[in-house]
């Protein structure tokens, strides 16, 4: 798997010094969309995505402005949909509504 378009144009705008490493980038915006389906939007910080991404935080903001770029980009990149599809395994008849729904709220919330 390559880095998606938004990645690509960012990169391309910037040609000196070392170049981008690609899995890092794929491993950061991963990292995103699972915190987004598991925690929506508010629950996102940027130290939680680098770390879970096992990268630094530098590294994360070298490659997105803020939180919005990144969770756009990631949902950018993952046009074809891979977000989690399996509801948390939390007891309870309502758990995979609720799921399911904030994860549609949230994604709905970032790309307006």
């Amino acid at each position: 798997m390559t880095a998606g378009p938004a990645a690509v144009e960012r990169s391309e705008a910037r040609r000196r010094g070392r170049p981008r490493d690609a899995q890092a980038t794929r491993a950061i915006t991963e990292a995103a969309l699972r915190q987004l389906a598991a925690s929506g939007y508010a629950g996102v910080s940027m130290e939680s995505i680098a770390s879970e991404a096992g990268v630094a935080r530098a590294t994360v903001y070298r490659r997105f402005r803020d939180k919005a770029d990144l969770i756009t980009a990631a949902i950018a990149d993952n046009a074809g949909g891979r977000f989690p599809t399996a509801p948390p395994t939390t007891p309870g008849p309502t758990s995979s509504i609720i799921w399911r729904s904030s994860t549609t709220a949230s994604a709905r919330a970032v790309s307006r």
